[in-house]
């Protein structure tokens, strides 16, 4: 999406007043001092104001190390909500660890997979990972529109390439947590966490695993591995019955080989026969253990993460998860379509998650009073309502939109125009003209 200087005034000028002293970086100290790598200050692309971060070694004793970056709240004296952000893939090359040094050096930017040469049983037919070393433009929308409203950000590295097992990945993001836990204006009561697939996947089970002084209020996950049991149980068992071109299948066993192999180091109990606990990875599991309410996207014709996990996640948490689901028309085909969360276009654009993601967080954690600037491409929102209402037409369940409409119904929201190529859309609407235009459509 295009941002025009002229947005970045009126989106400032709006911001100032919403937050006074908004331009004055945060004075919070951190509550890890020895643990401060560095800091700085950071321009958002969205509204061109000045930041500050820390870059941070969190440690627990004996434990753990990750690393993360921690802009503090702003704009406020009072204790502030903060929103955890997880990064599985995101490289940083300004720790001490010798392992990110190497990774830093390997980078391409033209290149996203790359030799898992850190994970846990690697072997010469080993499969690829993600990777990409992490710059200031890489962080997401919901973690800009927060930085706007005043909250406190905690971007956490999960360091996917780095090895480590599953476990490691969920008590990276409670490092996150407890380092939240121990800032002084953070409103403890009022913290949010957002991932996307595998970062979802960190997202919900490190809020499941959260801190007693630190558990999220309210999360956002796009497209998560909710139940792992069954994600294995896909993978090493269902493909092979969903995909019948043999190339294809082999390619996607080399795709998940690394998410295997870090589930097996830290769910196996047994190497003759194989047997593996997802007990602590499992529906069961967050039943038991996760307070915290959640919006969940998902595209039913997910190729990446199936579809039914989600659904099953809202059903066994009726009170705590609600799901947004994409829906197509007739059976997904494994063997076709783009090996991608959002096979076919418009699909659930990102663009478009963003703007439920941030008035579903923004709703939960500001006051009841605080106005909501929610920043979006009107000709992306069209092709998105103008789909779901083909699908209606159809005969296919759109029932999951009608509580995101109410959402952009809130008195509180005010939709931004980013997209200066839609002269037809005025640069300010409330976010009912949005809801009533959905309502409109034949």
């Amino acid at each position: 999406m295009r941002k025009s200087f002229s947005f970045l005034l009126f989106f400032s000028a709006f911001l100032t007043c919403l937050l006074p002293g908004a331009a004055a970086a945060g004075a919070t100290a951190s509550a890890l001092p020895s643990y401060v790598i560095s800091e700085g200050n950071y321009i958002s692309s969205l509204d061109g104001v000045a930041y500050q971060y820390q870059l941070l070694q969190l440690s627990e004793t004996g434990g753990r190390t990750t690393y993360a970056i921690w802009f503090p709240p702003s704009g406020s004296t009072g204790a502030r909500p903060a929103v955890l952000i997880t990064e599985p893939y995101a490289g940083v090359d300004w720790s001490h660890d010798p392992v990110d040094q190497t990774w830093a050096a390997l980078f391409n930017p033209n290149q996203s997979l790359y030799p898992d040469i850190n994970g846990p049983f690697v072997n010469p037919a080993s499969g690829p990972i993600i990777y990409t070393l992490w710059n200031s433009g890489d962080i997401p929308q919901e973690g800009l529109v927060c930085l706007s409203h005043g909250l406190g950000m905690l971007l956490v590295f999960e360091r996917f390439y780095a090895g480590g097992t599953i476990a490691d990945n969920v008590k990276d993001t409670t490092l996150g947590l407890e380092f939240l836990q121990g800032q002084s204006g953070i409103d403890l009561n009022h913290i949010g966490i957002f991932g996307i697939s595998w970062g979802a996947f960190e997202a919900i089970y490190g809020a499941a695993n959260a801190p007693a002084g630190a558990v999220p209020l309210v999360g956002v996950a796009w497209s998560p591995p909710s139940d792992l049991g069954q994600f294995y149980q896909y993978i090493a068992q269902d493909l092979s019955g969903l995909i019948q071109n043999p190339v294809i299948l082999a390619e996607r066993y080399l795709f998940y080989d690394s998410y295997v192999r870090r589930m097996i180091a830290s769910t196996i109990t047994s190497l003759s026969p194989l047997s593996l606990d997802f007990s602590n990875y499992n529906l069961n599991f967050l039943k038991g253990h996760l307070q915290t309410k959640f919006l969940v996207f998902h595209d039913e014709w997910d190729m990446l993460v199936p579809f039914q996990e989600s659904v099953a996640l809202a059903a066994a948490l009726p009170n705590q998860v609600e799901g947004l689901w994409y829906p197509h028309v007739g059976a997904i085909d494994y063997n076709t379509l783009p090996f991608s969360h959002a096979p076919v276009s418009p699909g659930l654009a990102e663009g478009n998650a963003s703007i439920f993601t941030c008035a579903y967080l923004l709703e939960h954690l500001l006051p009841p009073n605080s106005p909501i600037y929610i920043p979006y491409s009107p000709s992306d929102l069209v092709d998105f309502f103008t789909y779901m209402r083909d699908m209606q037409k159809q005969g296919q369940d759109i029932s999951t939109l009608l509580p995101r409409l109410k959402d952009l119904a809130d008195s509180r929201i005010v939709m931004v125009n980013l997209d200066s190529s839609s002269g037809n859309f005025p640069l300010v609407v409330p976010g009912t003209y949005w809801s009533a235009y959905f309502l409109s459509l034949p």
